[in-house]
């Protein structure tokens, strides 16, 4: 496939584990792809206003997360269901990463764990999570 719409950017600050939190059997897809599926799909529409996007299978909210912090302005609602209410659970966590708040609840626990273990991988994620929070997001109605 000819990627039309998203390069080869750097993407390390979406890695699963870093930032956003991943938990065993819950597949991440491609960041990549993931924007190049959504730009294509904006291509043909006619509208500018802002788009609700929902996963019905959301697992633990990654590619919904990843998506709302690369297309903040072009979304007004972001929703999420699945079976599993673990993974609802963690898909909650996710999307709360796409507000202040919360972005700001992962900072301190990425500062906790490099004090107790003195990670790079720890300060990396840190830096990451400093990256991310310098998007200006705009409120985004979270429903699920």
């Amino acid at each position: 496939m000819v990627y039309q719409y998203c390069g080869k950017g750097d993407f390390e600050d979406f890695a699963s584990g870093r930032v956003l939190l991943h938990r065993t059997g819950y597949p991440n897809f491609p960041v990549r792809l993931a924007q190049e599926i959504f730009c294509r799909c904006l291509a043909r529409l006619d509208s500018a206003k802002p788009l609700c996007l929902y996963d019905p299978c959301c697992g633990g909210g990654y590619l919904l997360t990843v998506l709302g912090f690369l297309n903040y302005g072009r979304l007004g609602m972001i929703a999420a269901s699945d079976i599993n209410g673990e993974a609802v659970q963690l898909a909650r966590e996710n999307l709360s990463l796409l507000g202040r708040a919360g972005l700001a609840r992962r900072k301190e626990q990425l500062s906790q764990l490099r004090v107790l273990y003195g990670k790079s991988s720890h300060q990396e994620a840190l830096e990451s999570a400093e990256r991310l929070g310098g998007i200006q997001m705009r409120k985004l109605s979270l429903g699920g």
